[in-house]
């Protein structure tokens, strides 16, 4: 296994999200809550896809982060930790489909954020971490 392009794009995109996320959290008043947690999920949802590119693994057509965890374990259980993470994750994948409705307030974003920094920083050093050892 290595870090190959498809990889780092996958990565590239998980970073932007979380780091576009981080930034509206932090800077817009109010902050946009639905589009913080919505790039949340999506940080997650691409990380989880890096990893599976990393590992060869099909990457299925598929927003479900549970589904998507379930795969990653197979490559690494580093990500164990994380399961409770995407399952509270992944109910913003339709965070926009109904905006105004979701009740998020700033402490849930908060956490999204949170969890979907350790899951990117997480795989981040899987992927770094064996792309080293293999050379």
């Amino acid at each position: 296994m290595h870090m190959d392009y498809m990889v780092q794009k996958w990565l590239y995109l998980a970073k932007t999200n979380i780091e576009t996320s981080e930034f509206l959290f932090n800077n817009q008043k109010p902050p946009s809550l639905e589009i913080i947690c919505f790039l949340c999920q999506q940080s997650a949802e691409t990380s989880l896809k890096g990893l599976l590119q990393f590992g060869n693994v099909k990457i299925p057509r598929t927003h479900d982060l549970s589904k998507l965890y379930r795969l990653g374990m197979t490559i690494s259980e580093k990500i164990k930790p994380f399961s409770r993470y995407c399952d509270d994750l992944k109910k913003y994948a339709v965070a926009l489909e109904v905006p105004f409705d979701n009740n998020i307030d700033e402490a849930e974003a908060a956490t999204a954020l949170k969890q979907s920094r350790a899951i990117f920083e997480s795989i981040s050093g899987i992927v770094a971490e064996s792309d080293t050892s293999s050379t």
